[in-house]
């Protein structure tokens, strides 16, 4: 009871007299203050078991500078428009040896060659 009365105290919510009862381990009981505190974001354990939402969280958190910088970016803005083409698409690698091409050259081949429509 004093712990349901130390957590009730330290977040302002109003906790259950079962809370201990209802959450036997710590981590359960953790698991429940978090989604009562944080509802709308997900539990990182939740996170991991998505692979989408893993690289969603990778990309977001690399700088637009650091994209324009490698030569990646205008790549990026393509694979992200709603109908894959780029308004200004860049020049055919195909006669361009794999050893001179840049980063986003690779990564505009390597999406070429995989894309079955092509």
């Amino acid at each position: 009871m004093e712990l349901r009365n130390r957590l009730k105290r330290a977040t302002g919510m109003p906790l259950p007299a079962t809370l201990i009862f209802d959450h036997p381990n710590p981590t359960a009981l953790a698991k429940y203050i978090r989604s009562q505190l944080l509802p709308d974001v997900p539990a990182a354990d939740e996170a991991a078991d998505d692979p989408e939402a893993q690289i969603k969280e990778t990309l977001a958190s690399i700088p637009v500078s650091r994209l324009r910088k490698a030569g990646l970016l205008d790549l990026v803005l393509q694979l992200a428009d709603e109908d894959g083409e780029a308004a200004d698409e860049p020049a055919s690698t195909a006669s361009t040896s794999i050893e001179d091409m840049d980063a986003e050259s690779l990564l505009r081949l390597a999406s070429e060659n995989s894309n079955p429509e092509n």
